[in-house]
């Protein structure tokens, strides 16, 4: 089990964070990257962050993909502080922050068929869709049993409510790991 308890810490951070997507849960057209920097020299590390998305539509066929990279150029990564990757379209036959870790370095694409638009002009579209995703994960806190190249593979129906994004859906991992999800409301 990861230790518990109350951590203070000090450092600086700076951040860019560039949008330009159509939609903010299930974008059609436009990209994405957000990118940080966090120093404590207090507690002797560096963590940089790195997200960058695209997506493009052909008709009724929207495809998206994402980069992601969280890592420590300095010193090692405190477990309160450090990447996770689980939950939907982050490694989706993982639960949500089950693989803890100094580094990790993930690429997913997905391709997704809009079936439907929400009635009575509400604004958004209900899709079905397949995410192909891949990670490498370095100095892992938990799931240190697993080694090598982690993948998952999902299918689901999901789209833009007035309530948030909403989704169901089930992923699957060569490693035998799998993940059953219902979601609605925003994260």
């Amino acid at each position: 089990s990861l230790p518990t308890g109350d951590m203070k810490m000090t450092g600086w951070k700076a951040s860019l964070d560039f949008e330009q997507f159509d939609r903010m849960y299930f974008p059609t057209r436009g990209w994405a990257a957000q990118l940080s920097w966090f120093e404590s020299p207090g507690s002797n590390y560096a963590r940089a962050d790195a997200d960058l998305r695209g997506a493009y539509a052909f008709g009724g066929t929207v495809f998206n993909a994402r980069l992601r990279y969280t890592g420590s150029p300095r010193g090692n990564l405190p477990v309160y502080d450090a990447g996770t990757l689980g939950g939907f379209l982050n490694l989706t036959a993982y639960a949500p922050a089950q693989i803890i870790a100094d580094e990790i370095r993930y690429l997913g694409v997905r391709g997704e068929q809009i079936i439907g638009r929400l009635p009575l002009g509400l604004r958004g579209d209900m899709r079905i869709g397949i995410a192909l995703e891949a990670a490498r994960v370095g100095s892992r806190f938990t799931e240190s049993n697993r080694v090598g190249l982690l993948d998952s593979a999902a299918l689901y129906v999901g789209g833009e409510t007035p309530f948030g994004p909403a989704y169901v859906g089930f992923g699957y991992s060569t490693s035998g790991v799998s993940n059953l999800f219902l979601f609605i409301g925003t994260p």
